[in-house]
């Protein structure tokens, strides 16, 4: 398993990349859904702001990398990120709808 703490300072080693940021993201959906009462709309949109900047800036071209690879197992795991980030800012959305 990944350290989430380590997110992001592996550049060079992809596989250590995507491990690490994989475990953040799924700890930082996680936590999200455990909190998102505690949450102003403010903060929400905030939130949503900054998570979808994040995927497009981040996690989008940390996919192209790991597709590049042409590894599966590499591939599946950016996949899983990316995907984790989008049921994310989902999640947000919809909670901005109800509130």
């Amino acid at each position: 398993m990944g350290d989430f703490t380590k997110a992001g300072l592996d550049k060079g080693d992809i596989e250590k990349e995507l491990e690490h940021t994989l475990t953040s993201a799924r700890m930082l959906y996680r936590t999200y859904l455990l909190t998102i009462e505690d949450y102003s709309s403010e903060e929400l949109l905030a939130d949503l702001k900054e998570y979808t900047h994040q995927l497009e800036t981040s996690i989008l071209p940390l996919v192209k990398r790991a597709e590049a690879t042409k590894v599966p197992k590499l591939v599946d795991m950016a996949y899983e990120i990316r995907y984790t980030y989008e049921k994310l800012i989902q999640t947000i959305k919809e909670h901005l709808e109800i509130t």
